[in-house]
């Protein structure tokens, strides 16, 4: 065997398998983390209690029960703080990587991709709940006193609010304060748990070890077939010649020479969010196919300049216009991505295919600068724009800058990222 070092045996060989949507369209698969306990001291999860979740703001709750007759526990406590349970409260986990659950069953090794990552830690909310309890007893002895005061003359303060500024807007609406309320007015959605040894678990395992027997004709190499089945940091994305001439950047360089020694089909790197929901069949596309791809690609880019494969197969399933297109919703993932980039009216950038050209010369140039930089870095920031613009010659204005950034990006915590979808 190829790469096997002098000296290596090789113990033992199994067939690799990448799940292919066995779960479902809807379904996700997040890895639970729980940071503040060791391996060896889990957490003792009552399946009957309550587990929910918020699927737009990422956020899981689940009720863990206490032993209330051990010498650990406080009976002399106050009322309020003796708790029969504890909440684990998440947060979610920033996924640098793609990653991807592998199990070994027989001599098959099955690899399902993980669309998040989510961190669950003890929750003190039963404190505040405590705290705000006493607060009316505190309001009604201060109005009391005030009361036997006697009266005096309040000032009288007005203030005139200025108007926003676009910019003032934009970091209102990214808030920490914002982005709490708009997670604080999504309902909960109760799930059921299953213990790990149950029948309904024992299904879902089941569903994940079924495979096609079938053999897929092998068209890449083997970097390029590793990029496909898991996406990191090895993924070279095609970048277009127009975006090479307007980044002076040395990444953008870097991958215009990658390109060149390694001529082969586009192997751009497959969001994590990205998944297969067919059997991976090879099936040429024809003309007609294509031709009508390209104009589904039109009609979906007059609304949304943005958007992630996903997308795509649902708007191709009920764009009534789709002709012969429609069948492509069920094509594999990356056979379905090179068609789509094929159109020449999209880019493909760490997942997300983005409008090539607006068709605004004064607007492109800098746009094509920070989908270059993109596909270079997860983050970014204005001074890095500013700086790569004027290293280009690109023209560097703050209303095109504010809105190349508000559609392609999305603000965390001061700097920008990339978006995985259309919103």
């Amino acid at each position: 065997m190829d790469g096997i070092e002098p000296g290596d045996r090789v113990v033992r060989e199994l067939d690799v398998f990448l799940s292919n949507g066995q779960l479902g369209q809807n379904t996700k698969l997040c890895l639970l983390q729980f940071p503040l306990r060791p391996p060896w001291r889990p957490y003792e999860m009552d399946y009957s209690r309550k587990v929910q979740i918020k699927p737009v703001a990422k956020r899981m709750q689940i009720d863990v029960p206490l032993h209330k007759d051990t010498d650990n526990y406080n009976s002399h406590a106050d009322a309020s703080l003796q708790l029969d349970s504890i909440q684990l409260s998440s947060s979610a986990v920033d996924m640098r990587t793609s990653y991807a659950v592998a199990s070994i069953k027989g001599n098959s090794v099955v690899l399902t991709p993980l669309d998040e990552a989510i961190a669950l830690r003890p929750s003190l909310a039963h404190l505040a709940t405590a705290r705000a309890e006493s607060e009316p007893r505190r309001a009604a002895a201060s109005v009391q006193e005030e009361d036997e005061k006697p009266a005096e003359l309040q000032p009288l303060t007005v203030q005139v609010k200025r108007r926003e500024t676009e910019r003032q807007v934009e970091m209102r609406m990214n808030s920490y304060a914002y982005l709490q309320g708009i997670e604080a007015d999504e309902p909960w959605v109760d799930l059921d748990a299953h213990a790990p040894d149950s029948g309904a678990a024992e299904s879902v395992w089941s569903a994940l070890h079924r495979t096609l027997e079938a053999d897929v004709p092998m068209t890449l190499s083997r970097e390029a077939y590793l990029d496909a089945l898991l996406p990191g940091p090895s993924a070279s994305p095609e970048v277009p010649s127009s975006m090479e001439a307007a980044s002076p950047t040395r990444a953008a360089a870097a991958l215009g020479a990658r390109r060149e020694e390694q001529p082969q089909p586009s192997t751009s790197s497959q969001a994590h969010t990205e998944r297969p929901f067919a059997p991976a069949k090879a099936e040429p596309i024809s003309r007609d196919a294509q031709k009508a791809l390209a104009d589904t690609v039109v009609a979906f880019c007059k609304s949304y300049s943005l958007f992630n494969q996903d997308q795509m197969r649902e708007f191709l399933r009920k764009y009534k216009h789709a002709g012969a297109a429609q069948g492509l919703a069920d094509f594999p993932a990356v056979q379905l991505r090179e068609a789509i980039v094929a159109s020449g009216l999209v880019l493909y950038c760490k997942g997300v295919f983005i409008q090539a050209s607006t068709g605004n010369a004064g607007y492109d140039p800098l746009r094509s600068l920070i989908i270059s930089l993109l596909q270079e870095n997860d983050y970014l920031r204005k001074a890095d724009v500013s700086g790569a613009a004027k290293a280009a010659g690109v023209p560097f204005e703050e209303k095109m800058y504010s809105k190349a950034m508000k559609e392609l990006c999305s603000s965390k915590g001061g700097m920008w990222t990339m978006k995985k979808r259309a919103e």
